[in-house]
């Protein structure tokens, strides 16, 4: 048997961090492509399973039964109409299709790609297995998906999480313009952070960068806190592959580690956001709760931490803070990172943002916060900022 292409997709700009994530968890092959993150594999089922249970910067994981040119809708039917769905659906399951497209009209609508792909479905599972399957799009039992690309390439499969993979279980509080969890994981690997050093996020909201800071540091895999998976409804999701399940569980629970040795703190001055914060961080597992610290604080006084920590945030800025306000807040609180000798801080906001914290980046990260092109930056903070001034040596007595 050849070996199977699957997919992880991700936000753009954390490609490398997902094909890393896939490395590490022993899939061969991970490179990243137009589709996403491609990855080989010669058990498909255990392999999507796994990278379900385990990724932390993707966003979904897609299983491609079929790629073929389409650039009219005819095209498109008939190349869904060829795949052998009735391997996948039961009599009785519930389907859904997801579509995206980069196509231009007519394949540029999305909801008309579903259409069409969902009438060759129906068609082939009529035809071949004499039923024809509901449509079910708010939970189906089998989700599937089709991408078209702008070059008229479509590939067509089925989505094995159902749900998109930031949806982790804990996060039901969220503040203004919350950040996804998917992408507050990739800031946490992008900075290379390992719990060497403790971690703050001084403008913390929801407490999303440091639940998932604190879920990376104690290796406890997104999976575990989410209570379901879309493969878990699949027809082929028989006895075995529950046994593997359980296995794949069995093996991310005896990684977990009991806790850390430094401080992961989040801190707010909204005392109503930090109770958002504290009710997601009390849908978290024990290890978790036990490393992570929510303090109300102002960001514009930031103290020196002792170790000198890592600084994670994600700063307010026009889209959040209404505008003219967001530049002086930002100014301000660039001010007093200055001042904070041996740290260092990675920001995440558009370029604009950046501007306004007047200070030089050691590197940077395109990256996008939904709709919105922002950038990660790194800032060595203190006498090693770069064009800091040096401390004035001593005078030598005499």
């Amino acid at each position: 048997m050849s070996p199977t292409k699957l997919y992880a997709t991700a936000v753009r700009g954390t490609g490398d961090l997902v094909a890393g994530e896939l490395e590490a968890m022993g899939l061969t092959g991970a490179r990243w492509d137009s589709g996403g993150c491609r990855f080989t594999t010669d058990d498909p089922l255990a392999a999507g399973m796994r990278v379900c249970l385990g990724l932390r910067a993707g966003l979904r994981v897609l299983w491609p039964l079929a790629a073929f040119p389409a650039t009219d809708a005819d095209m498109l039917y008939q190349g869904a109409l060829a795949v052998a769905w009735e391997e996948f659906l039961a009599p009785k399951t519930t389907f859904a299709v997801h579509a995206r497209s980069g196509a231009a009209p007519p394949l540029a609508y999305a909801p008309f790609l579903a259409q069409r792909v969902k009438d060759a479905i129906v068609d082939r599972m009529r035809d071949r297995a004499g039923v024809r399957p509901s449509v079910d799009r708010r939970d189906p039992d089998v989700l599937a998906y089709v991408h078209v690309t702008e070059a008229g390439q479509a590939m067509v499969g089925l989505d094995f999480a159902g749900r998109s993979l930031h949806e982790r279980g804990y996060r039901t509080e969220a503040g203004v313009a919350p950040l996804r969890e998917t992408l507050a994981a990739a800031m946490v690997l992008a900075s290379g952070w390992k719990a060497e050093r403790p971690l703050l996020d001084p403008l913390c909201g929801a407490g999303t960068i440091v639940l998932e800071a604190a879920l990376h540091a104690l290796a406890i895999a997104p999976g575990l806190l989410r209570s379901s998976f879309g493969f878990q409804r699949w027809p082929m999701y028989g006895d075995a592959a529950k046994a593997t399940w359980r296995a794949l569980l069995d093996e991310a629970r005896s990684r977990v580690r009991p806790g850390v040795g430094f401080a992961i703190t989040g801190r707010d001055r909204d005392p109503e956001v930090l109770a958002a914060a504290r009710a997601n961080l009390a849908r978290c597992p024990a290890e978790v709760a036990r490393a992570v610290t929510f303090e109300l604080g102002d960001a514009r006084e930031v103290a020196p931490q002792v170790p000198p920590a890592t600084i994670l945030s994600n700063p307010p800025y026009g889209e959040r803070l209404g505008g003219e306000g967001a530049p002086v807040f930002l100014r301000i609180f660039g001010q007093r990172l200055r001042t904070l000798d041996g740290h260092v801080a990675f920001l995440l906001a558009p370029a604009a943002g950046q501007a306004a914290l007047g200070m030089r980046a050691t590197w940077e990260r395109k990256l996008m916060n939904g709709p919105l092109p922002v950038t990660l930056a790194r800032y060595e903070l203190g006498r090693a900022a770069p064009g800091a001034r040096p401390a004035p040596r001593p005078r030598r007595s005499r």
